[in-house]
């Protein structure tokens, strides 16, 4: 047995999980390997603090040019929008995912490197179809700015949200403002590009990235679970109930030895993933550069994102729903060649949540072009998690319980 501290001396490490797919329970088997081998391997205390991609997820501050101009622990860093945007990135890395049908397992593993069998994850991969080093994350939901002043906007708590037009502001990850809602996609689109030329709204990729971090990291399906509940138990109310960005202030605070925070046993508290705050719960996060129709899945990975799928690749896999629209917890995931670093949820029958995937799925609605959403909002309890998704909306629709979320890709 190896511990992962003398693991990382090899230039070929992977980490990963294997999930027993014919079981109903969300515990995965951790798996590594290391020198061209599968390793028995000794977690030592936070040992993802020591691996790459999850090593380099430290806050950090950006300008509009995308240049860093704080880390977490400088001086400079500041969380209130005067030193910038605050962002989370994730370096560039590799996945392999594959069926061990022997054993009744599906392996999911990353590396740092392009080793035997492993494929650069898309993430990786800016909307121009540049390899970039890495994709900055914003750290909170989208908060709007107004270009002319930059001052913040908030939808008010007693009263609906208002459509703001979308050439007028620009989308924030700041601390201690309620995130925008009632913006259709192309809308919170336009918002993110105008903060620069390298911003973008979170793409559907980077959600699943994300998604693939948390599962092996934790070595669990039950993101609830294993980390915390998230923003989830609040009333319905008529308007934008979501919590403020930062809404833990007070009862816990960032650092490098806790990236990381959620209570699993309420759901009134934020969760962070390392640095990245609500991947789940609070409210819905429209994600880009994805688009399913009834015919399969549309995914725009390395162009510029629009509306329709045009020009994205197309992967002929009808979405489950297709035939009629369902909903409930999902137990299986989509196995295509093209889509092993995708999440889409396959199956339905006898899930719950503390089974399988632990997560809802609202399935594709027949007839209509979509576009993710991802998270849920303030009021689903039980039904969340990172793997909790809805494919049921146009891109030109817009809801009071849903937002938009940064991401800046380098050129």
């Amino acid at each position: 047995m190896i511990s992962v501290k003398n693991a990382i001396g090899f230039d070929d490490y992977a980490v990963g999980v294997a999930w027993d797919y014919n079981a109903e329970s969300p515990t995965l088997r951790r798996w590594f390997m290391a020198g061209g081998f599968e390793q028995t391997i000794d977690f030592d205390a936070n040992p993802f603090n020591h691996l790459e991609p999850w090593k380099s997820m430290v806050r950090q501050n950006q300008n509009d040019a995308g240049t860093v101009t704080a880390k977490f622990g400088d001086a400079g860093y500041a969380e209130d929008g005067s030193n910038g945007q605050v962002t989370v990135p994730i370096n560039s890395h590799y996945y392999r995912r594959w069926r061990d049908t022997a054993n009744g397992r599906m392996i999911m593993a990353v590396s740092p490197k392009g080793i035997n069998g492993f494929k650069l994850h898309p993430i990786g991969i800016n909307n121009s179809g540049k390899l970039i080093p890495k994709a900055n994350i914003s750290a909170f939901e989208g908060v709007a700015q107004k270009i002319s002043d930059l001052s913040y906007y908030e939808d008010a708590d007693d009263a609906d949200p208002v459509t703001l037009d979308d050439e007028l502001y620009m989308l924030a990850s700041v601390a201690g403002y309620k995130p925008k809602s009632l913006q259709n996609l192309p809308e919170f689109r336009l918002m993110c590009n105008n903060r620069g030329s390298t911003w973008h709204q979170y793409r559907m990729v980077d959600h699943f990235a994300i998604q693939l971090l948390n599962y092996i990291e934790f070595a669990s399906l039950n993101s609830q679970g294993s980390l915390g509940q998230g923003i989830v138990s609040k009333a319905s109310g008529s308007y934008n109930k979501a919590e403020k960005t930062d809404s833990n202030h007070g009862a816990w605070s960032y650092s490098l030895d806790t990236p990381s925070y959620g209570v699993t046993t309420d759901g009134v508290h934020a969760v962070v993933y390392r640095g990245i705050e609500n991947p789940w719960g609070n409210i819905w996060k429209w994600c880009d550069n994805c688009i399913i129709k009834d015919d399969g899945y549309y995914m725009g990975i390395g162009v510029s994102p629009n509306d329709t799928g045009s020009g994205y690749q197309f992967i002929g896999e009808k979405p489950l729903g297709w035939d009629g629209y369902v909903y409930n917890y999902f137990t299986n995931i989509l196995d295509h060649p093209d889509l092993e670093y995708a999440f889409f949820p396959s199956n339905i029958t006898g899930g719950g949540s503390g089974k399988f995937f632990c997560d809802y799925h609202y399935s594709y609605y027949p007839g209509r072009t979509v576009a993710p959403h991802v998270g849920g909002r303030w009021y689903d309890t039980l039904d969340v998690g990172v793997g909790f998704f809805s494919f049921y909306s146009v891109p030109a629709t817009s809801y009071r319980s849903v937002s938009g979320r940064l991401i800046q890709l380098p050129n």
